[in-house]
């Protein structure tokens, strides 16, 4: 599932999955998880295992979904861990839209 789809979609990496599979089981952290990205509640998955959960959301991701699944995902989860090379590296990567700041001086509301 690396890469994109056969629509274009951006999808998950095997590594990404393995990492969401590791940090987040199925359950309310997940799901929470899958809220902040705004997924919505008929595409958030029901399974036992944390396996089945984050594939059946890699394929909601490849299938379009979601606008910007991948990334929306992933910067949800860079969000709540930081420090998490295999997350902060997506949201860093070309295109992935990381987190810019942008400090401004000088400058008076208006």
């Amino acid at each position: 599932m690396d890469g994109q789809d056969g629509d274009g979609h951006p999808a998950l990496t095997t590594e990404e999955i393995g990492e969401l599979t590791r940090v987040f089981p199925p359950g309310s952290s997940a799901v929470a998880l899958l809220r902040r990205a705004g997924f919505p509640t008929e595409h958030i998955p029901a399974a036992t295992t944390a396996a089945e959960f984050w594939s059946a959301v890699a394929g909601a991701v490849a299938a379009g979904r979601v606008a910007d699944g991948r990334l929306r995902v992933l910067a949800a989860a860079c969000a709540t861990y930081p420090h998490n090379e295999v997350f902060r590296a997506a949201v860093r990567e070309p295109g992935g839209g990381g987190v810019r700041r942008v400090l401004v001086t000088g400058a008076a509301p208006g």
